[in-house]
């Protein structure tokens, strides 16, 4: 009978182990689930901050492009419109149509186009410059079209 007894309560003991086995896989299997949702609430999160990012550069670089800057004309002075190495201040759109009107007025329309292309931001002027001493390309195009329509008028 003790040999009975014994291997009822070592049967006990084994259901008991296997019992708190499953437990602590059930436990476990819990635990993943929650880090899983965890990793994945972090992912989300991340990309939530990397959408806020981007959107965050997007509203920057359109700001930039409203925001006030330095031009400097570079091409050859024409009287009554510009003058050589002027310098502006405020978004490109408003300082190339200040300078529309004053070519205008002064009966230089066809040159418009080419005067814009030598207003340059002020962090580009030195390439510019040296694009204009090469030769051979649209800025120094535009530079010899303009001196060429100043004289002819």
């Amino acid at each position: 009978m003790a040999n009975k007894k014994r291997a009822v309560t070592d049967e006990t003991a084994y259901n008991a182990d296997e019992a708190a086995i499953l437990d602590n896989s059930e436990a476990l299997e819990t635990e993943t689930t929650a880090e899983n949702a965890v990793i994945s609430e972090n992912s989300d999160t991340e990309k939530t901050a990397k959408s806020a990012h981007t959107a965050e550069k997007t509203v920057i670089a359109e700001t930039e492009k409203k925001a006030k800057r330095i031009y400097v004309y570079i091409g050859p002075s024409i009287k009554g419109v510009i003058t050589s190495g002027c310098i502006f201040l405020g978004d490109k759109k408003e300082v190339l149509s200040r300078i529309g009107v004053n070519a205008k007025a002064a009966g230089m329309e066809s040159l418009v186009e080419k005067i814009n292309r030598l207003i340059i931001a002020d962090v580009n002027v030195a390439a510019a410059r040296d694009k204009l001493r090469e030769g051979e390309n649209s800025l120094s195009m535009a530079y010899n079209a303009v001196a060429a329509g100043k004289e002819g008028l």
